[in-house]
């Protein structure tokens, strides 16, 4: 049932029951030198017979304790209470405020009310993360996205920073030796960053280079476990499509700019440092040094350090189909160190399938890990899920270095890597082919390739040793082809593809590489589908084959093809309800499998499905048993 609250002029903020904690503790070896718990709050607003929701608002407030120092910590507390309150009062970055949000919901309501009964409303949603906590540096980052009208909401971020001993709110002038200089040495190095490989997608603003000074400012900054970061919202540095843009500046990379007290401690040798989990009746013991209840009707468990471990951290996270990845929502629980049987408690819902809660931590070499929490699903054994350790792909793109010197046997000898062109034994056009040559001896293989190359190395199926990736047109311009092969022992073999659950395996790949990084292998393809479009697509490689990476589709990439409704159109909500929308009715096409579905977004920021159905053997798609332009105006087909 949906709960009533009258709404006001009074501010007003409730407090949820989803981050009641407490730090500190007896911990065996003492208490953390820095521990956060974070409050959520939130308000909804409805119209005046209670019935429309107009309004809803959600923050996060950290607490934090700073062992040691109760004036570094109440100073670090009432700068956090004050962000809170701007944000709700309507003071503070990013935000309209409770009351003058509802006004203007309110007044749109009244001229619109349709919209709402749709299931629009306007919203001040936020979260927190503790992004760095030690003894030298507290950094915190907003992460928000406000709707208050319009085609979409306005995402934003920003970084607040406190010194750890002082409590004293950080400025770039208060970590820089010199502050002109650090800014100077973080903007060029993010203008060369953006002009790299993992950027070459993007489609920057033309003066999108000296809109990079404006990110590179207090506000837009904060410390990770790896860097400085810095904060380019959408529409600073390119389209609102491309999305927004976070670049680290490593610590190595500072110097002598950084002021050295900010720079994190020296990782330790030795590899130590894990967290393990179980079950228990009460989450809180003698080893406890901080505890949460996310939920009162949940699982108790704790989590219990092995060896010593610094940045600990219990998120929230989410997982998207599209991509097949779970995001954090903000933290529940930091602390800047535990040692070896010191524990966290925790009380919370654990769904059997999809995690919806992660632990975080660094061992005492440095290196990052990263465990889902979920159980077993059986006898109630709580598990720890590994999550983000995928291989390093060590992908370059080779195309315009050829030929190129490279060991792809690993046999500790460069080989040198070619492609050449041949005429075809049944057409005019020439093929392309490539050629590894070792010393003497060459190794060739043909393809049906006759333009358009993009060639790549990357360590494919995670052996150490770099695989060979070649994708380019074929037959005409509008069919394009990916090849993937393994050189060894002075030959060339071809690792397969399997496209979609249950394919059959084939030496070719339909569509083009468009990029090979930490997502995997992207593949680009033309899709036909309710219109011609441009898409994109993980692959990763296991069981012999790559394939497509589970729960991912194709997500139509640069569309702003808005399709318009002729006559009632069958679809899914997000919710999984069957609904119908109307004629009239705007929609942009977001996503695919190819076979069986298409997202859509609406202009209200609504998400759904259209279940498609192929026609016989023709190209055509039917929707409920009708072809695909009986429901819309018109439909983008290429031809």
């Amino acid at each position: 049932m949906k709960k009533f609250i009258a709404y006001s002029m009074v501010f007003c903020i409730l407090a949820s029951l989803c981050a009641c904690g407490q730090t500190g503790g007896s911990g065996k070896s003492g208490t953390p030198a820095v521990s956060v718990t974070v409050q959520a709050l939130s308000q909804t607003c409805y119209s005046d017979d209670g019935k429309t929701l107009l309004l809803k608002y959600s923050d996060q407030v950290p607490a934090v304790t700073v062992a040691n120092s109760d004036s570094a910590s109440s100073a670090i507390n009432s700068a956090l209470q004050k962000i809170s309150t701007d944000y709700a009062k309507g003071t503070g970055e990013g935000s309209g405020g409770i009351d003058g949000s509802l006004e203007a919901a309110k007044s749109d309501f009244a001229q619109n009310p349709d919209a709402f009964a749709s299931g629009m409303s306007y919203s001040l949603v936020r979260t927190v993360d503790v992004a760095r906590g030690d003894k030298a540096v507290l950094s915190f980052v907003y992460d928000g996205c406000d709707y208050t009208g319009g085609a979409h909401g306005t995402p934003y971020a920003f970084g607040v920073n406190f010194d750890a001993a002082s409590g004293a709110e950080l400025k770039l002038s208060d970590i820089a030796s010199d502050k002109d200089a650090l800014v100077k040495f973080c903007t060029d190095y993010i203008i060369e960053l953006t002009k790299g490989s993992d950027y070459a997608n993007v489609n920057f603003s033309s003066d999108y280079e000296s809109a990079v000074k404006s990110v590179v400012a207090d506000g837009s900054w904060y410390f990770s476990g790896d860097g400085l970061v810095f904060i380019a919202d959408a529409y600073t540095l390119a389209a609102y499509s491309e999305g927004a843009f976070r670049f680290t500046v490593p610590y190595g990379k500072l110097d002598s700019l950084l002021n050295k007290k900010y720079a994190p401690a020296a990782a330790q040798t030795g590899s130590g440092g894990d967290m393990t989990i179980a079950a228990t009746e009460n989450e809180v013991g003698d080893s406890t040094v901080g505890s949460v209840v996310i939920d009162k009707e949940g699982q108790k468990f704790t989590l219990t350090a092995k060896g010593s471990v610094t940045g600990v951290k219990l998120s929230a996270v989410s997982y998207n189909e599209g991509t097949d990845d779970f995001s954090a929502e903000g933290a529940y629980l930091y602390f800047s160190d535990l040692s070896s049987g010191q524990s966290i408690g925790v009380q919370a819902s654990i769904p059997d399938v999809i995690p919806n809660l992660m632990i975080s931590w660094r061992a005492a070499d440095g290196t990052s890990a990263q465990r889902l929490i979920s159980q077993s699903g059986k006898d109630g054994s709580m598990l720890l899920i590994e999550y983000g350790a995928s291989h390093d792909l060590r992908a370059e793109n080779i195309t315009g270095s050829l030929p190129f010197s490279a060991d792809p046997d690993g046999d500790n000898t460069d080989e040198s890597i070619e492609l050449f062109t041949a005429a075809a034994s049944n057409s005019a056009d020439k093929l392309y082919s490539l050629r590894v040559t070792d010393g003497a001896a060459a190794a060739e293989v043909s393809t049906d390739i006759i333009g358009g190359c993009s060639l790549w190395l990357a360590d494919v199926d995670g052996d150490g040793e770099q695989e060979i990736m070649l994708s380019g047109t074929v037959g005409d311009d509008s069919n394009s082809a990916v090849y993937c092969w393994k050189y060894e022992n002075g030959q060339l073999t071809a690792i397969p593809f399997t496209d979609g659950e249950g394919g059959a395996k084939a030496d070719t790949l339909s569509g083009w590489i468009q990029d090979i990084g930490s997502s995997g292998i992207v593949v680009g393809r033309v899709l036909s589908v309710l219109g011609t479009y441009e898409g994109v697509r993980e692959y990763e490689y296991s069981d012999g084959s790559v394939h497509t990476i589970a729960g991912t589709a194709w997500a139509f990439k640069d569309n702003s093809h808005w399709l318009t409704v002729k006559a009632a159109l069958p679809a899914v909500s997000g919710d999984g309800s069957q609904i119908t929308l109307p004629a009239g009715s705007s929609i942009l096409l977001t996503a695919t499998d190819g076979a069986s579905w298409v997202g859509y977004t609406g202009k209200s920021g609504s998400e759904g499905t259209i279940l498609v159905t192929k026609s016989g053997d023709s190209p055509d798609w039917n929707i409920g048993g009708e072809a695909d332009s009986t429901y819309f105006e018109s439909l983008p087909y290429a031809g």
